[in-house]
């Protein structure tokens, strides 16, 4: 999840949908049960001092709300 939220977080646009698709194929695949999951690593990965965590977490929320 930390490589996702790095890779969205990416300059490179490439990485960026990448990382995206993969995060929807997860939710897609895995339902609901995978957002009390997700959601915790989020909210400590948005408290993160990398900023590349930081907007790659916010963009993960937006990507599966």
């Amino acid at each position: 999840m930390s490589m996702i939220m790095s890779l969205l977080g990416s300059p490179e646009i490439e990485q960026q949908e990448t990382a995206s698709r993969t995060l929807g194929e997860l939710c897609r695949k895995n339902g609901e049960r995978i957002f009390s999951e997700l959601v915790p690593i989020l909210q400590k990965a948005i408290s993160s001092s990398d900023p590349r965590t930081k907007e790659g977490a916010c963009l993960a929320f937006a990507d599966i709300m």
